[in-house]
């Protein structure tokens, strides 16, 4: 299952739309993640997968929008998550919708995690929102981050009357490995949210490599 979502902005590249999602993560770094349940489970959530390295992953690591008050292990955690990560060089960012909003969204607050590949495989949760701006008349969507704000401060003007403003939010997993682990040797991430135990998530390192 992969999921994109609307587009901050659009580059065009031959006949290839290619957006970028937030600091550091745009859709070429997009992982395909598979999700096994029985056939009576609903899921409650949907899930896109990015595999980070290099300047993208500090890009995304020290986005302002982590940092909010909602935010407080990641925060605190910072320093120690960067040393390991700064080694391996290696992450995945998984963004989480959930359909029925903040009620379930706020159920995600712990994942297990099968790798057996890597027994250190290590993971912090943290939230992350978007701000949506639709032109009631010509229905065009735009959403960005919520902050920094002076990056769509110009969707208020002149035309305020004519736009619908919403807040998206959602949940972010960083998935990445302690200093003992080669990601190289990984072949798979196998987990569950735990607020939906019943649903198996796998993520192909191979596909990622």
């Amino acid at each position: 299952m992969k999921l994109i979502y609307p587009v901050l902005f659009f580059v065009f590249i031959s006949n290839c739309t290619r957006f970028i999602l937030s600091p550091g993560i745009n859709s070429d770094l997009s992982v395909r993640i598979h999700e096994s349940k029985n056939p009576t489970d609903d899921s409650k959530y949907k899930l896109s997968v990015f595999k980070l390295s290099d300047q993208n992953l500090e890009l995304a690591l020290f986005d302002i929008n982590n940092f909010s008050s909602l935010n407080p292990n990641f925060n605190k955690n910072l320093e120690e998550i960067y040393k390991d990560i700064k080694i391996t060089n290696f992450a995945f960012i998984i963004e989480v919708f959930a359909e029925n909003g903040l009620e379930d969204l706020n159920q995600i607050n712990e994942i297990e995690i099968d790798n057996p590949d890597c027994k250190a495989t290590k993971y912090i949760i943290y939230r992350y929102d978007y701000i949506k701006f639709v032109l009631v008349r010509g229905k065009r969507e735009n959403i960005y981050p919520k902050f920094p704000e002076e990056k769509y401060q110009f969707e208020f003007q002149p035309k305020m009357a004519n736009v619908e403003i919403t807040e998206l939010p959602r949940k972010r997993i960083l998935i990445y490995f302690d200093q003992s682990c080669n990601p190289a040797h990984s072949r798979k991430i196998n987990f569950k949210i735990k607020s939906q135990i019943n649903i198996n998530y796998t993520i192909e390192l191979s596909e990622a490599a």
